[in-house]
């Protein structure tokens, strides 16, 4: 996996599996702070090292001083199934993710979904973010509720809910060995999927995009030193005068 797609932010979305939960930092530099929940853990001298932290509530927020990998392990039942997390910092995510259920009946289905919000006041976009989820499977066309998602990160990111009325309604909209696309129209999300059963294994694994878009906005023309990097639902404010 390129080292460029990592960065320094990360959630993780607990699973079914019915003992914990862990995922494993992985440091790409040396002297790597480690936060989890906003508390620091340690600092990691020697790049490489890896270390392991409990998922012990529904949403872990991560964050490293410096680029880090960052691996989860989750699953169904005792069946455990690992995927490299995408990064949040940046522009990373994708607008739409096609992907097809696995056809075996008796597998269970879980999706986890983390998109950006907008929370500035009298922004246009504001919260609207969890308004716009839909799913496209069996030519059939769905909205998420905006109901089964919970905002975390300041409100400056909303994740799915892990419960059985969520589970439920989406393994309902996509069916066994379809292909479904979930969409987004005004905001970039991260889409995992976990598919398997307590007996039956488990797949695991993120389909959103993990590389970053960029826009950048500057002084002085296009070929002025841009002074910031800017995603979806970032807020501009221009002042100007005479």
């Amino acid at each position: 996996v390129p080292i460029s797609l990592f960065g320094r932010e990360y959630i993780v979305m607990k699973g079914q599996l019915f003992s914990d939960e862990k995922f494993f930092v992985t440091t790409l530099y040396p002297n790597t702070q480690i936060f989890v929940n906003g508390i620091f853990q340690e600092t990691v001298i020697n790049e490489g090292e890896v270390r392991s932290y409990d998922v012990s509530t529904n949403t872990v927020y991560v964050n490293t001083s410096e680029p880090a990998m960052v691996v989860h392990i989750t699953g169904y039942g005792c069946e455990m199934g690992g995927a490299y997390l995408p990064t949040i910092e940046g522009c990373t995510g994708s607008y739409s993710v096609t992907f097809t259920r696995t056809p075996n009946t008796l597998d269970g289905f879980f999706m986890n979904l983390m998109v950006r919000n907008d929370t500035v006041k009298g922004s246009s976009t504001k919260n609207q973010s969890i308004k716009n989820f839909t799913i496209t499977c069996n030519s059939n066309t769905d909205t998420i509720p905006e109901n089964y998602f919970d905002f975390v990160l300041d409100s400056t990111w909303a994740v799915l809910k892990n419960t059985m009325e969520v589970r439920n309604y989406i393994s309902s909209k996509i069916t066994s060995g379809s292909e479904a696309m979930v969409s987004n129209k005004i905001a970039r999300f991260h889409l995992g999927v976990i598919n398997g059963g307590t007996t039956t294994g488990c797949k695991y694994g993120y389909f959103s995009d993990y590389a970053s878009e960029k826009g950048s906005a500057g002084i002085g023309g296009a070929y002025a030193p841009k002074l910031y990097t800017l995603c979806s639902l970032d807020p501009v404010r221009l002042v100007a005068s005479g």
